[in-house]
């Protein structure tokens, strides 16, 4: 439906031997958001950045904090943090862009959302 959101994710890096992909469903735009921004992101960021880690973790800290702890051991280059650090923020965005988005999703289904 407009309301229930599902999104396929994956993770691939080839010189670790990792592909892991899947669907993932969500109550709103909201939690997807925030799977995307609070789970799938960092996890991504450490199979992606930190060569020095093997297989697919899924961090326990925000995404903020993997970054500058990664920066402090020098595990993942500036310029992958800049690029990760980017695409948190511009998810971050989706947000305010949240109603924008549901308008354009209704005039495409020719639906009106219920409240």
């Amino acid at each position: 439906t407009v309301d229930t959101p599902i999104i396929y994710i994956g993770i691939l890096d080839r010189k670790k031997g990792i592909l892991k992909a899947g669907w993932s469903v969500h109550e709103s735009i909201d939690t997807a958001l925030g799977f995307i921004n609070y789970v799938f992101l960092p996890a991504a960021f450490l199979t992606w950045g930190a060569r020095n880690v093997e297989g697919l973790h899924v961090p326990l800290s925000p995404l903020e904090i993997v970054m500058r702890e990664s920066q402090k051991e020098n595990s993942i280059s500036y310029t992958k943090i800049t690029q990760m650090n980017e695409c948190f923020k511009r998810v971050g965005t989706f947000y305010d862009e949240i109603g924008e988005i549901y308008a354009k999703i209704e005039a495409l289904l020719c639906v009106k959302r219920v409240n």
